[in-house]
């Protein structure tokens, strides 16, 4: 086994300053959602969980209210092409 806890245990509040969270819709429509704006603006306590943040949000472009794909992307070396951005999944494609 990993050392790695279940990503889908993952809480708004463990996220790190320079993590995002990616949210894709099936329509191509793709929102970022930077630490702290999805409790400020969308009033999400701080405890819950990423994975339930499928259940919680509709697409601004198509409606859709189910089948996102959700990821934390480490947005450190954004701009730097000889480093990747490494994201972790949280919900795939489809689920």
């Amino acid at each position: 086994m990993r050392d790695e806890p279940d990503p889908r245990m993952l809480r708004l509040m463990d996220l790190k300053p320079y993590e995002v969270i990616i949210v894709r819709c099936r329509c191509g429509c793709s929102v970022d959602y930077m630490p702290g704006v999805l409790q400020r603006l969308h009033r999400v306590p701080s405890d819950t969980l990423i994975f339930d943040l499928q259940f919680r949000l509709r697409c601004s472009s198509c409606r859709a209210f189910r089948d996102f794909e959700i990821t934390v992307r480490d947005v450190r070396n954004i701009g730097d092409n000889a480093k990747p951005c490494p994201e972790r999944v949280i919900v795939p494609k489809g689920g």
